[in-house]
């Protein structure tokens, strides 16, 4: 019984992830456009993020930018588990009205539970309130 009970909840969290992996990027704020990696891209150690921030696009969003900063990125695995952390900068001019792109680099700290894992940009907010975010599933 504790097999199959196993074996059930094994299968189930599987699945789940599966179908989390399976989810389009969330939109909250179209001022942030991830360049890459792209959705379900099998991804390896260390791994690139290209975005761009364009504010120009919406006047009902705005991306906050602090300090040449556009956000936070972290990987977790299908078990909620961060395995790895990473900022988004650029070294061109922020403090304008036209896109910039931003890059960062995120190593892993630990080896994923599963090759489903999702990558999540958080913007930056100065405030303390906790930013906009972003979420793309990847594989490992």
């Amino acid at each position: 019984m504790l097999v199959l009970g196993g074996l059930f909840f094994f299968t189930l969290q599987n699945k789940t992830a599966q179908q989390q992996a399976a989810k389009p990027a969330e939109d909250s704020c179209p001022n942030l456009t991830i360049i890459t990696p792209k959705q379900g891209t099998k991804i390896t150690s260390p791994m690139t993020v290209t975005v761009i921030v364009d504010n120009t696009k919406s006047q009902s969003c705005h991306w906050t930018v602090f300090e040449a900063q556009a956000g936070t990125m972290t990987l977790t695995d299908s078990t909620g588990q961060t395995i790895g952390t990473g900022v988004l900068t650029t070294t061109s001019e922020w403090m304008t009205d036209k896109a910039v792109i931003y890059n960062g680099t995120i190593n892993l700290t630990k080896i994923p539970a599963s090759s489903y894992i999702t990558l999540t940009v958080t913007e930056e907010d100065p405030s303390g309130k906790g930013g906009k975010q972003i979420t793309l599933p990847l594989k490992y």
